[in-house]
């Protein structure tokens, strides 16, 4: 299970004034209460499909990691609790923010480029960790009928909690009044796919071929933050254009192995694959044609992209 919501020009590159931004892509902030709708629906039918069906654990924890900080942060008072608070802190920021003067200097100077050296670090880690599960010389890139292994939960587990670490992203946008960029494909996704993650790990299925998300968003973490690191020291990426070809592509590898875990696993359970079949279709109605949907009622009103006197920033 892996996506990722950042195109590459996102909350880690410095701000660009905000009319420049505005040119370069008009705002979709209509409420749209009836795609919410539908695709929390279809989320929620996936999700609690595998939950319902699927194996469940006997004991706290995951499968191999017991005891301590395992058993606390894999509950599901963790697993949907912080998520929620997270889409509460993002409509609660947003709305302070409004009336504030943005933060860009200091997000610029102190936080974001020491944020995109940990990701490219601990996606790297993360990378080098999950690269046994990806079986490419003997043909099985998904790493099917792969059996569940220790050191690979271990990193799926690290890849969970760096799904918290992700929402940085969004405070920054945030801070830099970035307003635009707080869509709802931002918004949905960095509340979802850690609960995604920490259903597979408490039901005790978070390695084996499950895995292969785990890697390949790390791969593209790795690619994205380097961007982003790169361009905040003021160079051009002449790969920019095919960082996003890369995440389409990583959504529908993603879908394709759900594909083919239905059709060739033996032994992971087949009711977690119907959760990633729904979750990456999701992702690809976003990322394809709703990344300018940034509902107002996630934000609050905003004057310098619905109307009204806006206030200078520093």
């Amino acid at each position: 299970m892996a996506a990722d919501p950042n195109p590459p020009e996102s909350s880690a590159v410095p701000a660009k004034p905000q009319k420049e931004r505005q040119s370069k892509r008009k705002v979709d902030r209509s409420a749209g209460l009836l795609r919410t709708l539908a695709i929390c629906v279809l989320y929620v039918i996936s999700l609690f499909y595998g939950l319902w069906f699927g194996p469940r654990n006997d004991s706290p924890g995951g499968h191999f990691l017991k005891g301590g900080l395992y058993d606390i942060l894999l509950t599901d008072g963790v697993i949907f609790g912080l998520p929620a608070c997270y889409v509460v802190a993002v409509m609660l920021a947003s709305r302070y923010m409004r009336d504030k003067a943005p933060k860009s200097a200091f997000l610029k100077a102190y936080v974001q480029p020491v944020y995109n050296v940990a990701q490219i670090v601990l996606c790297s880690w993360m990378t080098w960790g999950l690269l046994p599960q990806v079986d490419v010389l003997n043909g099985n890139p998904f790493g099917l009928n792969f059996q569940r292994n220790a050191s690979i939960e271990f990193f799926v587990f690290i890849h969970y909690l760096s799904k918290y670490m992700d929402w940085t992203d969004t405070f920054i946008m945030i801070g830099n009044k970035s307003f635009g960029q707080v869509s709802f494909l931002q918004v949905f996704h960095h509340a979802t796919i850690g609960m995604v993650w920490g259903v597979l790990l408490s039901r005790g299925w978070g390695s084996g071929t499950a895995a292969y998300g785990a890697f390949i968003n790390s791969v593209t973490h790795v690619l994205l933050y380097g961007h982003y690191f790169w361009t905040s020291l003021g160079y051009n990426n002449p790969f920019k254009a095919y960082i996003t070809k890369f995440q389409l592509a990583q959504f529908a590898s993603c879908v394709l192995h759900a594909v083919m875990v239905l059709l060739f696993e033996k032994v992971y359970p087949l009711e977690f694959a119907y959760l990633q079949v729904g979750y990456h279709i999701i992702m690809l109605y976003l990322f394809g044609k709703q990344m300018a949907w940034a509902p107002m009622w996630c934000t609050g009103h905003v004057p310098d992209i619905d109307g009204g006197i806006a206030k200078k920033a520093d």
